[in-house]
């Protein structure tokens, strides 16, 4: 009777085996069960049947049988690695881990198990452990093209961009038509650095599929928002994603950006709105939805969103120190302190808290203590914010201040500081250390506490008179002009100026105008001619600067650190600002809290300089001894 029914058994199967293959399931369940209701517990029939629940969906019904089929058959390698894809789509992350080892125990070169468990690992955050699993994939078959592609995006993820770049290559090698390795292997390429390499790569990814929308989003980024100068090809490119798949919301996104940068800012908060339309909780389009209103001047509406991305995801610093930075720009100071301290954990800020084996000073007594304060962003935030350092040594303090190279001569004159060092340069023994820009914070500044200036800069002895000889007495008012920051700042393209809108100033009679821009060598001459004395070539560094001002009636200039500077010297200072300025010049004055000396005048529109201009002309008609 048994001879009989075994090759019956076996021929169903096969046939079983046959039908799955071909994809027609319904036949090939129904001889999976034939062979069952003969044999109740035969592994491969129970394994198959699983197999089938496993891909339409009844992944409850697939553990029960393929669990019954490894009990049978303990060394079952396949269904123990289709067990754990099963156990996975539960949930059961720890549980498919274990079963995909099982498979690897039976059969320590099957690839595909050591394949799924790092994809499980990657999905867990534990991408190290991943990267060993891929590995030993491709090393067991070398053309296993998901393999090499998943190896390249755990490398990505460890920040290993050469490895994960040659994944992705190896990937496109073993399947050529692998348009997801190409647009994988693009984007890669942009965060190398070269970004015409990735160009190729997305044109590759869209030659094999034209209607993928995530390359046609992924080559937007390529060809606009790294470097490429090629806004309209961005715009183009996400619109094409868009049109491909109307609610793909990081499209969406991703186009809102682009407009942003090109200013269209009507354009770019409609994006974002259409993400969020499609994706409510994608808490990056909220927090950039909120810088494109608030560069409009919509505040409440950016205050709302920068709220909404941090009740999605609260610990999103960058949100958190937006929010900090409108708060403060509004004149509340007691929250945006404390959000502005989220600045320290921004992804994409070069600078890291300072780790030393004395505490971060907390705000408690100083007396008879030495604290180690540090200089942390820019020349104008060290000179705006130096003036706590006398706060500290009114607290009994000893304060050791670390300065750029290029205060210091201007630092080491004045009477905040007990010693004073220079950037790499290390420190005598302290008690406490903190940053200048937390001080504000830990001494509990309000608008109507902001501590006085006091004297702590000074030009060294004797280099004053030496500029005295340089800018000629006269009857003539003596104005001192910069029209452009930093460029490397984020925000340069706003507060900076073409410095032709200046050129309406030197028609005006009775005035001596001297260029103090430093970086752009020529361009006072070039553009005004002898009609502004370029001192810039006899300038080293901000004691020079200071130096010269002493013998000017007047500064001009944008949201720099020469408006900072010449404020601090008691000088009187007209601070040019873009329409959405930096939070410390406040919404709708013309004076400023910090620095009593200085008057401010604000564009009405966005990029309206030529306004701005206009209002200092007539107020230079005016302004005399």
């Amino acid at each position: 009777m048994v001879d009989a029914e075994t090759p019956s058994i076996q021929h169903i199967l096969e046939s079983a085996v046959g039908h799955h293959g071909a994809g027609r399931l319904p036949e090939a369940e129904a001889g999976y069960r034939q062979v069952l209701d003969t044999a109740p517990n035969h592994p491969v029939a129970l394994h198959l049947l699983g197999v089938i629940a496993h891909q339409v969906g009844q992944n409850d019904v697939a553990v029960e049988l393929i669990s019954k089929a490894v009990s049978v058959h303990p060394d079952y390698a396949d269904a123990h690695n289709n067990l754990g894809a099963a156990l996975k789509e539960l949930g059961r992350l720890d549980d498919a881990m274990a079963s995909y080892r099982r498979a690897i125990g039976v059969n320590p070169e099957y690839a595909d198990a050591h394949y799924n468990l790092g994809n499980t690992l990657a999905g867990q955050g534990k991408a190290e452990e991943a990267v060993g699993c891929f590995q030993k994939a491709v090393e067991i078959k070398p053309d296993h093209a998901t393999a090499h592609n998943n190896l390249g995006n755990v490398f990505k993820e460890l920040g290993r961009l050469e490895d994960a770049a040659a994944s992705f290559r190896r990937a496109t090698e073993a399947k050529p038509d692998y348009a997801e390795a190409h647009n994988n292997l693009g984007n890669v390429l942009v965060d190398l650095g070269t970004p015409d390499s990735a160009l190729d790569s997305f044109n590759k990814a869209l030659a094999i599929s034209p209607e993928f929308a995530e390359a046609h989003s992924n080559l937007g980024m390529g060809n606009a928002l790294q470097n490429m100068g090629r806004p309209d090809n961005a715009v183009a490119s996400f619109q094409k994603a868009l049109e491909i798949s109307p609610e793909y919301a990081q499209a969406h996104y991703n186009l809102s950006n682009v407009f942003k940068d090109l200013g269209r800012l009507d354009e770019a908060i409609s994006s974002f709105q259409n993400a969020l339309a499609h994706q409510p909780d994608y808490p990056e389009a909220h927090n950039n939805l909120g810088a494109a209103f608030q560069a409009l001047g919509q505040l409440n509406n950016a205050a709302a969103n920068y709220a909404q991305a941090i009740e999605i995801k609260p610990d999103y610093a960058e949100a958190h120190n937006n929010l900090g930075l409108l708060q403060l720009l509004r004149g509340d100071f007691t929250n945006g302190w404390n959000n502005y301290g989220w600045r320290w954990k921004l992804t994409d800020r070069p600078l890291r808290p300072r780790k030393y084996d004395q505490p971060i000073w907390n705000g408690g007594a100083l007396s008879e203590k030495t604290i180690f304060v540090y200089a942390e962003q820019g020349s104008s935030d060290t000179i705006q914010f130096a003036r706590y350092l006398g706060l500290l040594k009114a607290q009994g303090a000893q304060v050791i201040f670390e300065a750029p190279e290029n205060l210091r001569r201007l630092l080491e004159y004045g009477d905040y500081t007990d010693i004073l060092i220079v950037e790499n340069q290390s420190p005598p023994t302290f008690d406490y250390h903190a940053s200048l820009m937390d001080l504000p914070r830990l001494l509990n500044t309000t608008l109507d506490t902001i501590p006085d200036r006091g004297n702590f800069l000074a030009p060294p002895p004797g280099l004053t008179d030496r500029w005295g000889q340089r800018i000629a007495a006269g009857p003539h008012q003596r104005i001192g002009l910069t029209w452009a920051g930093n460029a490397a700042q984020k925000n340069d393209h706003n507060r900076s100026m073409d410095a032709n809108f200046l050129r309406p100033l030197t028609e005006i009679p009775n005035l001596s105008l001297y260029s103090l821009q430093l970086g752009r060598p020529g361009e006072a001459v070039g553009i005004f001619g002898n009609a502004v004395s370029d001192l810039s070539p006899l300038i080293t560094d901000f004691a020079d600067t200071a130096a010269a001002m002493q013998h000017l009636d007047l500064i001009i200039s944008v949201d720099t650190s020469v408006a900072h500077l010449a404020s601090t010297l008691d000088k009187p200072v007209w601070a040019l600002l873009c329409f959405d300025p930096d939070w410390r010049w406040l919404l709708e004055r013309d004076d400023s809290p910090w620095y009593p000396t200085m008057r401010l005048f604000r564009q009405t529109e966005i990029g309206d300089w030529a306004g701005v201009i206009t209002r200092v002309g007539e107020a230079l008609r005016e302004f005399g001894p």
